[in-house]
This record gives C-alpha cells, structure tokens and sequence, in this order.
C-alpha cells in the first residue's frame, strides 16, 4: 500500500480512539447523575443527637462515593438511605 493510504488508516484509528474516549467521559458524567438521582429519591428522617463531650461540634459530615451530606446535630433532617445506614453502622444514630 501506499504511504499515504497507511496516514489515513492512522488518522481513523486515531479518530475513533478519540471518540470512544468522549464517550466514556460522557457515561461516566451520566453514571454520577443516576447515583445521585437515585440516592435522593429514598428520602428519610433522621436526628444525630448533640455530642455532650463535645457541644461545640454543630454538624456531622457523611461521604458517599465522593459526595458530602453535612448534617445539623440534634436537628430532624431528611437523608438519603444511604446515609442513614452508614450513620447506624457508624453507631451514630
């Protein structure tokens, strides 16, 4: 074959590794959406007591797969179920 016909077939290869490439920054960017989507629609109450060793703490931080839930202590606030669990686990509530 011809030295121009193997650039072309280089420039293909290449263009078509470029596109998988977005693809996959796009399903990735989607995945994120449908785990929070998802998370959020199982809503629940929940109420983390204030610390009395330690009264000057306010709030309680809670991360899921890169994401953060600041939650207010001694306060009734909704959560995802996810967080819920990873609070009883914690043997926090």
């Amino acid at each position: 074959m011809s030295k121009a016909i193997e650039e072309q077939k280089e420039n293909v290869v290449l263009d078509v590794k470029e596109e998988k490439k977005e693809v996959n920054k796009k399903d990735s960017i989607k995945g994120e959406y449908d785990f929070v989507s998802k998370i959020k629609k199982d809503m629940v109450e929940i109420k983390i007591p204030v610390d009395s060793l330690n009264p000057h703490l306010k709030t309680k931080d809670v991360f899921i797969n890169g994401y953060r839930w600041t939650i207010e202590l001694g306060k009734n606030v909704m959560v995802p179920r996810a967080v819920k669990r990873v609070l009883e686990n914690a043997n926090i509530i």
